[in-house]
């Protein structure tokens, strides 16, 4: 998988995704920025690579005149953006009628149990920003998939407990903050970045989404098994 991010143009991203085919890469994704739904459409007709877009669309029109047109082979919408739990599941039951596999962006916590709820997901993005050390029951990925757990609602609770002591921290670094502003002139911290997928599938009877795209920030580096 390659994400760019709505880096190119039409014609950029074409001659990119031309250059990526020999990579068979499951799929490119945003190339364009997502108000060019005549490029997407180009995108994906004459650059031969599957496209993944929708997670900066905030309407079901917009899903529907991006999949309408072609534009997008697999539609990504962001529970956070495009309207919530119930725009969400329209925009996956949309999908599944133009016979298309329906992805997510952010909120892995919330969107792994609606894609667990679609006959035609495909794959979760968890998202690693260090937050789920924060959370009484982090995502659980068990070999390279997503368990949708069974608690009821959305089932997030966080860990009080540890953001009382993140609190604590915080406020005992504000008495340093002089030193703190005297080194960040002179420091950068580096972000590491890594990724992992994984396909929405039921398995042995537990609902699991095979996980992807994992962006994270701690040093320590996550990866997990790709399975085609």
């Amino acid at each position: 998988m390659v994400d760019a991010n709505m880096k190119w143009s039409a014609d950029e991203a074409i001659r990119a995704a031309r250059a990526f085919l020999a990579f068979e890469l499951v799929w490119l994704e945003e190339p364009i920025i997502p108000d060019d739904i005549a490029g997407h459409a180009r995108v994906v007709r004459e650059g031969g690579m599957p496209i993944a877009a929708g997670e900066n669309l905030r309407t079901l029109w917009e899903f529907k005149h991006l999949i309408a047109s072609g534009g997008v082979t697999y539609p990504e919408p962001d529970v956070t953006n495009c309207g919530g739990v119930t725009a969400f599941m329209k925009v996956a039951h949309l999908a599944e009628a133009f016979n298309l596999p329906v992805t997510s962006h952010g909120a892995h916590d919330v969107t792994v149990h609606l894609l667990a709820a679609c006959a035609n997901r495909s794959y979760l993005e968890a998202h690693g920003f260090g937050l789920d050390r924060y959370l009484e029951s982090p995502l659980v990925i068990d070999d390279g998939y997503a368990i949708a757990p069974e608690r009821p609602g959305h089932g997030i609770a966080f860990d009080w407990a540890g953001l009382e002591k993140v609190e604590g921290d915080v406020n005992q670094a504000d008495s340093c903050g002089w030193r703190a502003r005297q080194l960040s002139s002179a420091f950068r911290a580096d972000e590491a970045a890594t990724s992992f997928a994984a396909r929405a599938t039921t398995r042995g009877g537990a609902r699991r989404a095979y996980a992807l795209h994992c962006h994270q920030r701690p040093t320590r580096q996550a990866s997990a098994p790709y399975r085609p």
